[in-house]
Protein backbone atom coordinates (compact mmCIF):
# COMPACT_ATOMS: atom_id res chain seq x y z
CA UNK A 1 0.00 0.00 0.00
CA UNK A 2 3.16 2.41 0.73
CA UNK A 3 4.59 1.75 -3.05
CA UNK A 4 7.27 -0.77 -1.60
CA UNK A 5 5.89 -3.60 -4.00
CA UNK A 6 4.82 -5.59 -1.42
CA UNK A 7 1.15 -7.39 -2.12
CA UNK A 8 -1.35 -6.72 0.92
CA UNK A 9 -4.86 -6.73 1.87
CA UNK A 10 -5.35 -9.58 -0.53
CA UNK A 11 -9.06 -10.91 -1.53
CA UNK A 12 -10.05 -7.60 0.66
CA UNK A 13 -12.64 -5.74 -1.00
CA UNK A 14 -13.00 -2.87 1.75
CA UNK A 15 -11.14 -2.09 4.42
CA UNK A 16 -9.20 0.54 6.06
CA UNK A 17 -5.50 1.63 5.81
CA UNK A 18 -3.23 4.35 7.67
CA UNK A 19 -0.73 6.51 6.29
CA UNK A 20 1.75 7.86 8.77
CA UNK A 21 4.27 9.90 6.51
CA UNK A 22 2.95 13.12 3.98
CA UNK A 23 3.63 12.17 0.95
CA UNK A 24 2.56 10.81 -2.13
CA UNK A 25 1.81 7.13 -2.94
CA UNK A 26 1.22 4.91 -5.60
CA UNK A 27 -1.14 2.03 -4.25
CA UNK A 28 -1.93 -0.48 -7.16
CA UNK A 29 -4.73 -3.02 -7.53
CA UNK A 30 -5.16 -6.11 -9.78
CA UNK A 31 -8.38 -7.76 -10.49
CA UNK A 32 -7.39 -11.21 -11.81
CA UNK A 33 -10.87 -11.85 -13.46
CA UNK A 34 -9.77 -9.03 -15.60
CA UNK A 35 -6.28 -10.52 -16.42
CA UNK A 36 -2.80 -9.32 -15.57
CA UNK A 37 -3.51 -5.76 -15.65
CA UNK A 38 -2.79 -3.53 -12.69
CA UNK A 39 -4.95 -0.38 -12.08
CA UNK A 40 -2.63 2.39 -10.26
CA UNK A 41 -4.03 6.00 -8.78
CA UNK A 42 -2.13 8.61 -6.58
CA UNK A 43 -3.14 9.82 -3.29
CA UNK A 44 -1.33 12.78 -1.44
CA UNK A 45 -1.20 13.06 2.40
CA UNK A 46 -0.47 16.07 4.00
CA UNK A 47 0.91 17.11 7.51
CA UNK A 48 -1.85 16.68 10.05
CA UNK A 49 -2.07 19.57 12.50
CA UNK A 50 -2.84 17.41 15.34
CA UNK A 51 0.64 14.61 16.19
CA UNK A 52 0.72 11.37 14.65
CA UNK A 53 1.33 8.52 17.01
CA UNK A 54 2.52 4.51 16.55
CA UNK A 55 2.13 2.15 19.54
CA UNK A 56 4.50 -0.60 19.88
CA UNK A 57 3.89 -3.97 21.93
CA UNK A 58 7.35 -5.50 23.21
CA UNK A 59 6.84 -9.13 25.22
CA UNK A 60 8.20 -8.96 28.86
CA UNK A 61 7.73 -12.44 29.30
CA UNK A 62 4.16 -14.79 29.54
CA UNK A 63 1.35 -11.98 28.51
CA UNK A 64 3.11 -9.34 29.97
CA UNK A 65 4.06 -6.29 27.40
CA UNK A 66 5.63 -2.97 27.63
CA UNK A 67 3.28 -0.23 25.64
CA UNK A 68 5.33 2.32 23.71
CA UNK A 69 3.82 5.46 21.97
CA UNK A 70 6.19 7.23 19.24
CA UNK A 71 5.10 10.11 17.70
CA UNK A 72 6.36 9.96 13.52
CA UNK A 73 7.43 14.31 13.84
CA UNK A 74 9.22 13.98 17.36
CA UNK A 75 6.22 15.98 19.23
CA UNK A 76 6.01 13.91 22.26
CA UNK A 77 7.07 17.04 24.39
CA UNK A 78 3.86 18.25 23.16
CA UNK A 79 1.62 15.61 24.44
CA UNK A 80 -0.16 16.57 27.77
CA UNK A 81 -2.26 13.66 28.50
CA UNK A 82 -2.58 9.67 27.44
CA UNK A 83 -5.77 7.71 27.90
CA UNK A 84 -5.05 4.13 27.18
CA UNK A 85 -7.62 1.56 26.18
CA UNK A 86 -7.37 -2.37 26.41
CA UNK A 87 -9.90 -3.60 23.73
CA UNK A 88 -10.73 -7.34 23.31
CA UNK A 89 -11.47 -7.51 20.06
CA UNK A 90 -14.10 -10.67 20.14
CA UNK A 91 -16.20 -8.29 22.04
CA UNK A 92 -15.14 -4.75 21.10
CA UNK A 93 -15.62 -3.71 24.50
CA UNK A 94 -12.36 -2.01 26.60
CA UNK A 95 -11.20 -4.07 29.46
CA UNK A 96 -9.16 -1.70 31.19
CA UNK A 97 -8.68 2.20 30.59
CA UNK A 98 -5.53 3.91 31.44
CA UNK A 99 -4.76 7.60 32.31
CA UNK A 100 -1.01 9.11 33.00
CA UNK A 101 1.02 11.23 31.79
CA UNK A 102 3.54 9.25 30.57
CA UNK A 103 3.82 7.11 26.71
CA UNK A 104 5.38 4.01 28.77
CA UNK A 105 2.75 1.45 29.92
CA UNK A 106 3.31 -1.76 31.54
CA UNK A 107 0.12 -4.49 31.24
CA UNK A 108 -0.22 -8.04 30.90
CA UNK A 109 -2.73 -9.25 28.74
CA UNK A 110 -5.27 -11.96 29.53
CA UNK A 111 -4.03 -15.72 28.52
CA UNK A 112 -5.61 -16.02 25.29
CA UNK A 113 -7.40 -13.64 22.48
CA UNK A 114 -7.31 -11.06 20.34
CA UNK A 115 -6.66 -7.28 21.50
CA UNK A 116 -6.19 -3.68 20.51
CA UNK A 117 -4.20 -0.76 22.60
CA UNK A 118 -6.15 2.41 21.51
CA UNK A 119 -4.67 5.75 22.26
CA UNK A 120 -6.68 8.99 23.02
CA UNK A 121 -4.32 11.69 23.84
CA UNK A 122 -4.49 15.63 24.21
CA UNK A 123 -1.84 18.39 22.95
CA UNK A 124 -0.77 21.13 25.71
CA UNK A 125 -2.46 23.22 23.75
CA UNK A 126 -5.97 21.66 23.44
CA UNK A 127 -5.61 19.19 20.47
CA UNK A 128 -7.25 15.72 20.64
CA UNK A 129 -5.79 12.53 18.35
CA UNK A 130 -5.93 9.12 18.37
CA UNK A 131 -4.01 6.04 17.12
CA UNK A 132 -4.04 2.51 17.41
CA UNK A 133 -1.85 -0.45 17.88
CA UNK A 134 -1.41 -3.64 15.41
CA UNK A 135 -3.94 -6.55 16.50
CA UNK A 136 -2.20 -8.60 19.47
CA UNK A 137 -3.24 -12.00 18.94
CA UNK A 138 -2.08 -14.46 22.28
CA UNK A 139 -2.34 -17.65 22.12
CA UNK A 140 -3.67 -20.04 24.62
CA UNK A 141 -0.57 -20.64 27.28
CA UNK A 142 -0.58 -23.63 29.52
CA UNK A 143 2.23 -25.72 31.59
CA UNK A 144 4.46 -28.47 29.91
CA UNK A 145 4.44 -31.50 32.74
CA UNK A 146 7.38 -33.73 31.76
CA UNK A 147 6.86 -36.78 34.21
CA UNK A 148 8.02 -40.62 33.65
CA UNK A 149 6.50 -43.61 35.24
CA UNK A 150 8.69 -46.37 37.29
CA UNK A 151 7.98 -49.52 38.71
CA UNK A 152 9.13 -52.03 41.48
CA UNK A 153 7.79 -55.48 42.53
CA UNK A 154 8.93 -56.82 45.66
CA UNK A 155 11.53 -59.00 44.60
CA UNK A 156 13.40 -55.46 43.03
CA UNK A 157 15.90 -53.46 44.85
CA UNK A 158 15.02 -50.48 42.75
CA UNK A 159 12.68 -49.03 40.17
CA UNK A 160 13.13 -49.68 36.78
CA UNK A 161 11.64 -47.19 34.24
CA UNK A 162 8.34 -47.97 32.27
CA UNK A 163 8.28 -47.22 28.50
CA UNK A 164 6.25 -44.09 27.68
CA UNK A 165 4.62 -45.79 24.87
CA UNK A 166 3.16 -48.65 27.19
CA UNK A 167 0.64 -45.40 28.57
CA UNK A 168 1.04 -43.13 25.42
CA UNK A 169 -3.10 -43.06 25.11
CA UNK A 170 -3.58 -42.47 28.56
CA UNK A 171 -3.86 -45.66 29.96
CA UNK A 172 -1.47 -47.93 31.99
CA UNK A 173 -2.12 -51.64 31.89
CA UNK A 174 -0.59 -53.84 34.15
CA UNK A 175 -0.93 -58.02 34.66
CA UNK A 176 1.04 -58.02 38.18
CA UNK A 177 0.31 -57.09 41.71
CA UNK A 178 1.36 -56.63 44.30
CA UNK A 179 3.66 -53.70 43.10
CA UNK A 180 4.93 -50.09 43.76
CA UNK A 181 4.69 -47.51 41.40
CA UNK A 182 6.47 -43.88 41.03
CA UNK A 183 5.60 -41.06 39.08
CA UNK A 184 8.53 -38.75 38.25
CA UNK A 185 7.44 -34.98 37.64
CA UNK A 186 11.46 -34.68 35.41
CA UNK A 187 10.32 -30.80 34.36
CA UNK A 188 7.56 -28.24 34.24
CA UNK A 189 7.78 -25.43 32.13
CA UNK A 190 7.64 -22.30 32.56
CA UNK A 191 9.01 -22.36 35.79
CA UNK A 192 8.36 -20.27 38.92
CA UNK A 193 8.63 -19.94 42.56
CA UNK A 194 4.65 -19.91 42.39
CA UNK A 195 4.38 -23.22 40.63
CA UNK A 196 2.20 -26.13 42.70
CA UNK A 197 2.26 -29.53 41.46
CA UNK A 198 0.90 -32.56 43.10
CA UNK A 199 -0.32 -36.75 42.05
CA UNK A 200 -3.57 -37.66 42.75
CA UNK A 201 -4.86 -41.41 42.95
CA UNK A 202 -8.35 -42.00 42.75
CA UNK A 203 -8.62 -38.02 44.30
CA UNK A 204 -6.04 -38.74 47.46
CA UNK A 205 -3.35 -36.25 47.39
CA UNK A 206 0.00 -38.69 47.43
CA UNK A 207 3.08 -37.77 49.56
CA UNK A 208 6.53 -36.98 48.05
CA UNK A 209 9.77 -36.88 47.89
CA UNK A 210 10.83 -33.79 46.25
CA UNK A 211 9.47 -34.82 42.21
CA UNK A 212 9.12 -38.27 43.20
CA UNK A 213 5.55 -39.61 44.32
CA UNK A 214 5.09 -42.90 45.09
CA UNK A 215 1.85 -45.55 45.57
CA UNK A 216 1.02 -49.16 46.40
CA UNK A 217 -0.84 -51.06 43.40
CA UNK A 218 -2.12 -54.13 45.43
CA UNK A 219 -6.18 -54.44 43.83
CA UNK A 220 -7.00 -55.35 40.00
CA UNK A 221 -9.28 -52.95 39.44
CA UNK A 222 -9.03 -49.62 37.53
CA UNK A 223 -7.01 -46.34 39.36
CA UNK A 224 -7.24 -42.65 38.41
CA UNK A 225 -4.51 -40.80 38.18
CA UNK A 226 -4.39 -36.71 38.02
CA UNK A 227 -1.00 -35.09 37.55
CA UNK A 228 -1.32 -31.74 38.45
CA UNK A 229 0.62 -27.84 37.50
CA UNK A 230 -0.47 -24.73 38.51
CA UNK A 231 0.75 -20.96 38.53
CA UNK A 232 -1.54 -18.65 39.68
CA UNK A 233 0.61 -16.00 39.99
CA UNK A 234 0.58 -16.42 35.69
CA UNK A 235 -3.07 -17.84 35.98
CA UNK A 236 -1.31 -20.96 34.14
CA UNK A 237 -2.79 -24.64 34.97
CA UNK A 238 -2.36 -28.07 33.22
CA UNK A 239 -4.22 -31.59 34.32
CA UNK A 240 -2.60 -34.59 32.95
CA UNK A 241 -5.79 -37.82 33.73
CA UNK A 242 -3.74 -41.52 33.20
CA UNK A 243 -5.94 -44.47 34.37
CA UNK A 244 -4.08 -47.93 35.33
CA UNK A 245 -5.88 -50.69 34.79
CA UNK A 246 -4.70 -53.95 36.24
CA UNK A 247 -5.85 -56.91 34.56
CA UNK A 248 -4.36 -60.56 35.28
CA UNK A 249 -4.61 -63.01 32.83
CA UNK A 250 -4.08 -66.75 34.25
CA UNK A 251 -0.73 -66.06 32.85
CA UNK A 252 1.63 -63.27 33.33
CA UNK A 253 4.65 -64.57 31.60
CA UNK A 254 8.17 -62.94 31.52
CA UNK A 255 11.54 -64.03 29.94
CA UNK A 256 14.40 -61.77 30.66
CA UNK A 257 17.72 -62.49 28.29
CA UNK A 258 21.18 -61.59 29.80
CA UNK A 259 23.43 -59.93 28.08
CA UNK A 260 21.39 -59.62 24.76
CA UNK A 261 24.69 -58.69 22.84
CA UNK A 262 28.30 -59.62 22.47
CA UNK A 263 30.48 -61.25 20.21
CA UNK A 264 30.28 -64.79 19.19
CA UNK A 265 30.08 -67.56 20.79
CA UNK A 266 27.79 -65.59 23.13
CA UNK A 267 26.61 -67.68 26.46
CA UNK A 268 23.55 -66.06 27.00
CA UNK A 269 21.10 -66.65 30.10
CA UNK A 270 17.61 -66.70 29.11
CA UNK A 271 15.34 -66.22 32.59
CA UNK A 272 11.53 -67.30 32.57
CA UNK A 273 11.56 -67.63 36.76
CA UNK A 274 9.62 -64.27 36.97
CA UNK A 275 6.46 -66.01 35.04
CA UNK A 276 3.66 -65.70 37.61
CA UNK A 277 0.14 -67.80 37.70
CA UNK A 278 -3.40 -66.21 38.72
CA UNK A 279 -4.73 -69.42 38.35
CA UNK A 280 -4.72 -70.95 42.46
CA UNK A 281 -3.40 -74.33 43.00
CA UNK A 282 -1.77 -74.60 39.14
CA UNK A 283 1.64 -74.72 39.16
CA UNK A 284 4.10 -74.86 35.69
CA UNK A 285 5.19 -78.24 34.88
CA UNK A 286 7.18 -77.50 31.22
CA UNK A 287 9.11 -75.10 29.53
CA UNK A 288 9.90 -75.69 25.83
CA UNK A 289 12.70 -73.63 24.38
CA UNK A 290 13.30 -71.90 21.06
CA UNK A 291 15.95 -70.47 21.05
CA UNK A 292 15.57 -68.52 17.44
CA UNK A 293 19.17 -69.66 15.99
CA UNK A 294 16.69 -73.07 14.85
CA UNK A 295 17.74 -75.08 17.91
CA UNK A 296 14.35 -76.49 19.93
CA UNK A 297 14.74 -78.02 23.35
CA UNK A 298 11.28 -79.42 24.62
CA UNK A 299 9.50 -79.82 28.04
CA UNK A 300 12.34 -78.82 30.18
CA UNK A 301 12.10 -78.41 33.66
CA UNK A 302 14.04 -75.30 34.64
CA UNK A 303 13.33 -72.16 34.54
CA UNK A 304 16.26 -70.28 34.05
CA UNK A 305 18.69 -71.79 31.29
CA UNK A 306 22.18 -70.83 29.42
CA UNK A 307 22.16 -70.87 25.49
CA UNK A 308 25.13 -70.04 23.37
CA UNK A 309 24.82 -68.34 20.24
CA UNK A 310 26.73 -68.25 17.27
CA UNK A 311 26.95 -65.71 14.17
CA UNK A 312 25.07 -67.36 11.09
CA UNK A 313 27.94 -66.91 8.67
CA UNK A 314 25.18 -68.81 5.63
CA UNK A 315 22.80 -66.42 6.05
CA UNK A 316 24.71 -63.50 7.21
CA UNK A 317 22.68 -63.31 10.09
CA UNK A 318 23.47 -62.45 14.11
CA UNK A 319 20.04 -61.54 15.61
CA UNK A 320 17.95 -63.89 17.04
CA UNK A 321 14.79 -63.99 19.20
CA UNK A 322 13.94 -66.53 21.96
CA UNK A 323 10.66 -67.48 22.81
CA UNK A 324 9.58 -70.03 25.86
CA UNK A 325 6.01 -71.58 25.47
CA UNK A 326 4.69 -72.72 28.93
CA UNK A 327 2.42 -75.32 29.80
CA UNK A 328 0.92 -75.70 33.30
CA UNK A 329 -0.17 -78.60 35.54
CA UNK A 330 -3.95 -77.94 34.89
CA UNK A 331 -3.38 -77.80 31.42
CA UNK A 332 -2.84 -74.07 30.65
CA UNK A 333 -0.56 -72.75 28.20
CA UNK A 334 1.13 -69.61 26.91
CA UNK A 335 4.39 -68.46 24.63
CA UNK A 336 6.47 -65.70 25.74
CA UNK A 337 8.77 -63.56 23.38
CA UNK A 338 11.34 -61.93 24.54
CA UNK A 339 11.18 -58.28 25.00
CA UNK A 340 14.17 -57.78 22.49
CA UNK A 341 16.83 -59.69 20.19
CA UNK A 342 19.44 -61.69 21.07
CA UNK A 343 22.45 -59.79 18.74
CA UNK A 344 25.57 -61.78 18.33
CA UNK A 345 28.54 -60.30 16.63
CA UNK A 346 31.22 -61.42 14.14
CA UNK A 347 34.10 -62.62 16.06
CA UNK A 348 37.31 -60.15 15.43
CA UNK A 349 39.54 -63.41 15.28
CA UNK A 350 39.42 -65.82 13.04
CA UNK A 351 40.31 -69.41 14.08
CA UNK A 352 40.39 -72.54 11.72
CA UNK A 353 41.87 -76.20 12.21
CA UNK A 354 42.91 -78.48 10.32
CA UNK A 355 44.51 -82.33 10.51
CA UNK A 356 46.85 -82.57 7.74
CA UNK A 357 47.91 -85.87 8.73
CA UNK A 358 43.94 -87.38 8.47
CA UNK A 359 42.04 -84.93 6.41
CA UNK A 360 39.17 -86.80 6.96
CA UNK A 361 39.01 -86.52 10.78
CA UNK A 362 39.28 -90.32 11.04
CA UNK A 363 42.13 -91.95 12.43
CA UNK A 364 43.59 -95.17 14.60
CA UNK A 365 43.81 -95.75 17.80
CA UNK A 366 48.25 -95.52 18.11
CA UNK A 367 48.08 -93.13 15.14
CA UNK A 368 50.20 -89.47 15.27
CA UNK A 369 47.68 -87.51 14.66
CA UNK A 370 48.81 -83.42 13.26
CA UNK A 371 46.62 -80.36 14.33
CA UNK A 372 47.21 -77.14 12.36
CA UNK A 373 45.95 -73.83 13.58
CA UNK A 374 45.58 -70.58 11.86
CA UNK A 375 44.12 -67.94 12.81
CA UNK A 376 44.09 -63.67 11.41
CA UNK A 377 45.82 -61.92 14.92
CA UNK A 378 48.62 -62.96 17.15
CA UNK A 379 47.51 -63.90 20.70
CA UNK A 380 49.41 -63.57 23.85
CA UNK A 381 48.59 -67.56 24.74
CA UNK A 382 47.60 -71.01 22.62
CA UNK A 383 45.99 -73.29 24.81
CA UNK A 384 45.15 -76.85 23.54
CA UNK A 385 42.29 -79.13 24.99
CA UNK A 386 42.50 -82.69 23.13
CA UNK A 387 39.67 -83.53 24.97
CA UNK A 388 40.58 -86.57 26.44
CA UNK A 389 41.51 -85.75 29.94
CA UNK A 390 44.82 -84.87 29.64
CA UNK A 391 46.18 -81.66 30.71
CA UNK A 392 45.86 -78.81 28.45
CA UNK A 393 48.97 -78.16 26.17
CA UNK A 394 50.05 -74.51 26.30
CA UNK A 395 52.37 -72.40 24.61
CA UNK A 396 53.48 -68.48 24.14
CA UNK A 397 51.90 -66.41 20.90
CA UNK A 398 52.54 -68.57 17.90
CA UNK A 399 54.93 -71.73 19.15
CA UNK A 400 52.45 -74.25 19.20
CA UNK A 401 50.39 -73.71 16.09
CA UNK A 402 51.51 -77.34 14.32
CA UNK A 403 51.08 -79.74 17.39
CA UNK A 404 50.42 -84.07 17.06
CA UNK A 405 48.61 -86.10 19.64
CA UNK A 406 48.50 -89.95 19.83
CA UNK A 407 44.91 -91.00 20.86
CA UNK A 408 45.15 -95.01 22.57
CA UNK A 409 41.17 -95.58 22.93
CA UNK A 410 38.40 -95.39 20.25
CA UNK A 411 35.76 -92.62 20.57
CA UNK A 412 34.85 -89.41 19.79
CA UNK A 413 36.82 -86.40 20.57
CA UNK A 414 35.98 -82.60 20.83
CA UNK A 415 39.37 -80.91 20.29
CA UNK A 416 39.21 -77.18 21.80
CA UNK A 417 41.64 -74.44 21.23
CA UNK A 418 41.96 -71.13 23.43
CA UNK A 419 43.00 -67.74 22.04
CA UNK A 420 43.92 -65.37 24.99
CA UNK A 421 44.83 -61.89 24.42
CA UNK A 422 45.91 -59.07 26.49
CA UNK A 423 43.18 -56.80 24.85
CA UNK A 424 40.66 -58.61 23.89
CA UNK A 425 38.45 -61.42 25.62
CA UNK A 426 39.92 -65.16 24.69
CA UNK A 427 38.31 -66.50 21.61
CA UNK A 428 37.71 -70.44 21.46
CA UNK A 429 37.56 -72.59 18.43
CA UNK A 430 36.50 -76.53 18.17
CA UNK A 431 36.76 -79.78 15.92
CA UNK A 432 35.65 -83.19 16.09
CA UNK A 433 38.15 -86.46 15.32
CA UNK A 434 36.93 -89.92 15.42
CA UNK A 435 39.78 -92.59 16.94
CA UNK A 436 38.40 -96.21 15.41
Amino acid sequence: MEGKEVTDRENLVVFDYIYKLPKVYYPTVKFPELGDFIYQFPVRVEQSDVPICDILLSKFSGTKYKIQTTFLDGSASHISSYNYSIIDQASKKALETFKQTTRELDYTFPNQGSYVVALDFITIDGKKGNCESDTLVIAEQTLDINYRIKQKFIEDKEFTVIPPTEYAGGTLKLTRIPQALQIELVAITPNSPALEQNVFVDNRAILNEGTHYNFEITEERAYDIRILAEDKDKQLRNEIPLTILVERPDIVGELIISPNDGYEPLIVTLDASRTTLNVPGDEIIYFTRDFGDGEIKKNLTNAVISHTYKYDYDKENGAFLPKVSITTKKGLQTEIVAPQKVLVKKQLVQIEISTPSHPTQIAKAGDPVGFLAEFNRLPEKMIWNFGDGSEPYQCKRRECTEVTKTYLAPGSYSILLTLEFDDMQSVDSVIEMKIN
